[in-house]
C-alpha cells in the first residue's frame, strides 16, 4: 500500500511539523511529593529501567505549574514540549487528519506517537527526513489486514452468520485447540504459559458467540474501529432479544465485559464466627439468549438483514443513521436494571424516531404517529394514544416525586408497542431523511390508510 500526500497539503504539514520541532525545550518537572500514605493494595508487578523499551515518555507539571510532556532524556537532562508545544503537536495532529487514508487507517494515537517519535529522532540527528516521508513509510509499515474478534456476553449461537458487515460467529473448543496448538507451534519453550492463558480465554469465552470483522487498519486504529462497529452490532441485534419486549427483563447481552448484572454479596457472622457468603442477581428476570440456525432465518423474515444494514461506519442515509440510534438508545435501556433508566431511554428513542424536532408536543404527536404506525384500526390508535399518555405521566411523576412503583400493564404495552414501531420502521428503510419518514405518517394522519 503506497500511502502519499498532495503536495500542497504536504507543504502545510511540513511547515507545521518543523515549527513543532523548534519548540522542543528543556524542561524542569516538579517534584513529586511522597504519597499521604502507603497503601496495602497487592502489587501483582514491579518493573525497573531493565523492563522499559524505549524513552520514557510522561506527562506532568513544571515547575512554574505548566503541564508538560518529556519525551526526550539526554545527560544534559529532560527535553519535551510545555503547553505551547502541546498546543502545536495538536495543530499537526488536526492538520494530517484531514488527509482521507489517513482517517481511513489510523488512530489518533498512532499520529501523536509517530509526529512524537519524529521529532525525538530529528532532536539528537545532525540531519532528518522529511516528517511526510517518515510518517507515510511508517504507516505502510503499520497498516495490516486483521480480523477482529470481539466476545459477546450472554449470547450463544448454533453457527455463524451475516450481519451487516459483521459476522456474528460462535467461539468453538475447537478455534481455540487451535489457536493453542499455533501458538505452541511458535513458542514451544512457553508452552505452559501458553497453554494456561489459552485455558482463561477457554473459560470466559468458549461456546459463547463472537462479532467477527476484516479491515484494513494501523492496531490501535483497528482496536478502536473494531470495538465501535461491534458494540453497534450488538446494540443493534439485541433489538431482537427475547425480553425486549418485556420492561421488566434486564437484557445482558453485550460485549464480554461490559454487561451488566448488578449483584449483592453479603458476609454472615455469629459472635465473630464466620457462617456463610451469599451472592445474589438483583434484577428480577434475565434473558439468556441462544439462537439456532432456525432462529435465523425467522429474524430474516422479520428484519434481521434491514436491522444488519445500520451496522456501517457512514449509514446510507440520514434516516438510516437516525434510525440506527434510536434503536441503540432503545436497546439500550433494556441493559439497566432500573425499569425507570428503561423508560427513559425508550421514549427518548422514540421521540427521535417520531418528532421532526424538539419544540413540538411530545405526548400528542408522539402518540398520534406511532398509532397510525403500528395499528390499523380506530379503537386500537386511540389506545395507543392513552397508552402513550399514561407512560409520560408515569415518568414525568418518577422523575420528580420518585414514586416507588409504576403501572405494570400500561408499561408492557408500552415496551411492545414501541417495539412495533420500531419494526414498521425497519420496514420503511426507502426515506432518506427523518423528516420524510415523519411526513409520511402525518400524511397518514390526515388521509387515512396505513403504513404497512
Amino acid at each position: 500500500m503506497q500511502l502519499t500526500f498532495h503536495p500542497a497539503a504536504a507543504a502545510a504539514i511540513e511547515n507545521k511539523s518543523v515549527d513543532l520541532l523548534a519548540h522542543i525545550e528543556k524542561l524542569e518537572p516538579a517534584h513529586q511529593p511522597p504519597p499521604p500514605f502507603q497503601s496495602e493494595r497487592v502489587i501483582a508487578a514491579h518493573l525497573t529501567d531493565k523492563d522499559i523499551i524505549g524513552s520514557i515518555r510522561a506527562w506532568g507539571q513544571d515547575t512554574k505549574g505548566r503541564r508538560i510532556f518529556a519525551f526526550i532524556h539526554t545527560v544534559d537532562g529532560i527535553y519535551g514540549f510545555t503547553e505551547d508545544g502541546l498546543s502545536r503537536l495538536k495543530m499537526l495532529s488536526t492538520e494530517i487528519l484531514k488527509i482521507r487514508w489517513v482517517q481511513d487507517f489510523l488512530s489518533v494515537s498512532f499520529i501523536e506517537s509517530t509526529i512524537v517519535d519524529w521529532c525525538e529522532a530529528a532532536f539528537k540527528a545532525d540531519s532528518h527526513p522529511l516528517f511526510t516521508e517518515a510518517f507515510s513509510e511508517k504507516s505502510e509499515q503499520a497498516i495490516q489486514r486483521v480480523t477482529f474478534w470481539t466476545p459477546v456476553a450472554h449470547l450463544d449461537v448454533e453457527q455463524s452468520f451475516a450481519f451487516g458487515p459483521a459476522q456474528i460467529a460462535p467461539m468453538t473448543a475447537a478455534m481455540f485447540d487451535d489457536l493453542e496448538s499455533r501458538s505452541v507451534q511458535r513458542s514451544p519453550k512457553h508452552a505452559n504459559d501458553i497453554k494456561a492463558l489459552v485455558q482463561k480465554y477457554r473459560e470466559k469465552m468458549q461456546g459463547g458467540a463472537a462479532v467477527v470483522l476484516e479491515f484494513e487498519a494501523e492496531s490501535q486504529y483497528a482496536y478502536e474501529k473494531g470495538l465501535a462497529l461491534a458494540a453497534d452490532a450488538v446494540g443493534l441485534l439485541r433489538f431482537f432479544s427475547p425480553g425486549i419486549r418485556m420492561f421488566w427483563v434486564l437484557c445482558p447481552t453485550a460485549l464480554l465485559g461490559s454487561e451488566q448484572i448488578p449483584q449483592a454479596q453479603a458476609l454472615l457472622f455469629r459472635n465473630g464466627d464466620f457462617i456463610s457468603a451469599t451472592e445474589k442477581a438483583l434484577p428480577k428476570a434475565i434473558a439468556s439468549w441462544r439462537l439456532s440456525q432456525a432462529d435465523i432465518e425467522t429474524l430474516r423474515t422479520r428484519g434481521l438483514n434491514e436491522l444488519g444494514q445500520l451496522v456501517a461506519v457512514e449509514p446510507k442515509h440520514e434516516f438510516h443513521s437516525r434510525l440506527r440510534s434510536c434503536i441503540l438508545a432503545l436497546t439500550k435501556g433494556s441493559t439497566f436494571p432500573d425499569i425507570a433508566d428503561r423508560l427513559i431511554y425508550t421514549c427518548s428513542a422514540l421521540e427521535g424516531l417520531l418528532l421532526k424536532n424538539t419544540s413540538e408536543p411530545i405526548q400528542q404527536n408522539l402518540g398520534e404517529r406511532m398509532a397510525f404506525l403500528i395499528a390499523k384500526e380506530p379503537a386500537h390508535r386511540a389506545s395507543v394514544v392513552s397508552n402513550v399518555r399514561s407512560v409520560y405521566k408515569m415518568r414525568s411523576e418518577y422523575i420528580h416525586h420518585r414514586i416507588s412503583s409504576l403501572e405494570e400493564t400500561e408499561l408492557n404495552e408500552f415496551t411492545i408497542n414501541a417495539h412495533r414501531a420500531f419494526m414498521q420502521a425497519l420496514r420503511h428503510m426507502k426515506f432518506q431523511t427523518p423528516v420524510d419518514f415523519v411526513d409520511a405518517l402525518d400524511h397518514l394522519k390526515y388521509g387515512g390508510g396505513h403504513s404497512g
